[in-house]
């Protein structure tokens, strides 16, 4: 599971990947008023993921306390 910095980023990576004809399968959180909060996305991604830090990782690449919910 990787991190990204935010929803924006989470969007453009959901378009990039269709525009690179690339499956992408989008997770909306109802409770969070529809937000995206995750996506699904075929091994042959790897190049558009490969600079994303692990998520909930230790080293403190990003930030997750700010997306991290309860």
């Amino acid at each position: 599971m990787l991190c990204t910095p935010d929803e924006p980023s989470l969007r453009w990576l959901c378009a990039e990947a269709t525009a690179a004809g690339l499956t992408c399968v989008p997770f909306h959180e109802p409770d969070l008023g529809g937000a995206l909060t995750a996506a699904a996305l075929e091994p042959a991604a790897h190049r558009l993921v490969s600079h994303l830090p692990l998520a909930l990782s230790s080293r403190g690449e990003v930030n997750n306390n700010d997306h991290v919910h309860g």
